[in-house]
């Protein structure tokens, strides 16, 4: 009798074989948590791209980001113009109308730079904040997976550990019951 009995060694295997399937299982969630996160930082890119070329003071790197609204802010200048030609008769109040074109397409376009810019710094705050908080998860469920393949690994090993006591303690009460034995047959024989 040296070893756990059939009962105790299911309990162990079966123990062992949760802890494997815990593992693999949080490998699955940890590649499946890092596809998602790759995928969510590939859509970000180009914000985050156009916000740092903003924030950087280069003024081509701004009107390089700003560029495409800046275009159709421009357009819509020109439509404007093209339908003051169209629509009111010559004179004075034709071209005074024309004469606004221009202001109203050049403070459109600060306009927007300026929201633009400004928002820009919110933006990759925000989004640092939150790739912050996404890898202060990823620590603490790393520290939860390692902790629960520990918790199980122990659980294995305290199993072990009782059934090793139980098998000494019950030889040691045999060594116990035949030193007895072997006292009362000393005695008997004596007597």
């Amino acid at each position: 009798m040296g070893g756990p009995s059939s009962t105790q060694q299911q309990a162990e295997n079966l123990q062992l074989s949760t802890a494997q399937q815990q593992q693999q299982l949080e490998s699955q969630y940890a590649t499946m948590a890092q596809n998602i996160i790759q995928y969510g930082q590939n859509l970000q890119q180009p914000l985050v791209q156009q916000d740092v070329a903003l924030t950087s003071g280069n003024p081509t790197a701004v009107l390089q980001a700003a560029g495409p609204q800046l275009g159709q802010i421009a357009q819509a200048g020109t439509a404007a113009q093209e339908n003051i030609y169209n629509n009111v008769a010559p004179g004075a109040g034709r071209d005074f109308a024309l004469s606004q074109v221009p202001q109203q397409t050049y403070s459109q376009s600060a306009s927007y730079l300026n929201s633009l810019v400004n928002n820009a710094y919110g933006q990759l705050a925000q989004l640092g904040t939150g790739q912050l908080g996404l890898g202060v998860q990823q620590e603490a469920a790393g520290q939860g997976a390692g902790s629960l393949s520990t918790t199980a690994a122990g659980n294995v090993a305290t199993t072990e550990a009782q059934s090793k006591s139980g098998t000494l303690g019950f030889l040691g009460s045999l060594a116990g019951a035949a030193a007895q034995g072997a006292g009362i047959g000393a005695g008997i024989a004596a007597g």
